[in-house]
């Protein structure tokens, strides 16, 4: 098993941590496969270079790891419900953890109401990093939120990221914004305790370490990273719709 861990990771050393949670899990998984814990590459990898890095030569085993990748995260996205409920090994989620967590936050970005195999495509894509083609779904957040709320009804909840690059599946961030907040207010009209959101991202930034062009600018305040030594923010026709949403403390859906 090839796991690459950043160069650049916080408190790790130059040639890459071999310790932390991430570690443990490969090991873990290598000795369910392979009964082997010591089976387990560790690759110290540039964040822009990671993907390349852990890809293989062969075309159709990069397609292959790219869709089971995805379709494992989706069915295992909700594992740290698993750690708060007690039903993980403790070394991935320790006693003291258990039932510990004082609210529910959660990212929403992009969702499919089906599971048509050319629609997943575009969420497998968008999982990779090529988000304007990625398929925008308000309601999805709806569903998240209500979901969350069943698991945890005495918990608040926040959506602590939410997002989307000027344009995705011809949806504009403008109307992006206003959809979700849309759903957002509905699922607290029906008694969802949402007591807090965050629009990510409030300036451009290097998502994942992917190369900035309009493809991977979630920024309200636009700022040419690679062109500007000033780093002038410039806002964006969003930052008003934004600032209309806050003072008017939401919006009838």
């Amino acid at each position: 098993i090839r796991i690459g861990i950043r160069t650049d990771a916080p408190g790790g050393a130059s040639g890459g941590a071999e310790e932390g949670m991430e570690i443990r899990l490969a090991r873990r998984i290598a000795y369910e496969i392979f009964h082997d814990e010591k089976r387990v590459e560790i690759v110290p990898v540039e964040p822009s270079h990671r993907l390349k890095v852990l890809e293989s030569n062969t075309g159709w085993l990069n397609w292959a790891w790219r869709f089971w990748g995805t379709t494992t995260m989706i069915a295992n996205a909700n594992w740290w419900y698993l750690g708060t409920s007690g039903r993980l090994p403790q070394e991935l989620c320790p006693d003291e953890a258990i039932g510990a967590q004082d609210f529910v936050g959660l990212d929403y970005y992009w969702g499919l109401p089906t599971w048509k195999l050319g629609k997943f495509r575009s969420l497998e894509d968008a999982a990779h990093g090529k988000f304007l083609k990625a398929p925008v779904w308000p309601k999805g957040l709806y569903h998240a939120l209500q979901r969350f709320h069943r698991w945890f009804p005495d918990q608040e909840l926040f959506i602590v990221e939410n997002g989307s690059v000027p344009v995705a599946n011809g949806v504009s961030r403008t109307d992006y914004l206003r959809s979700h907040i849309a759903e957002m207010k509905r699922a607290m009209g029906n008694g969802v305790p949402v007591k807090g959101y965050n629009f990510w991202s409030i300036t451009s930034n290097r998502e994942w370490g992917h190369a900035f062009d309009p493809n991977t600018d979630f920024g309200l305040y636009f700022v040419d990273l690679d062109k500007d030594p000033e780093l002038k923010r410039v806002p964006t026709s969003e930052v008003e719709v934004y600032r209309e949403i806050i003072a008017s403390v939401g919006m009838e859906p």
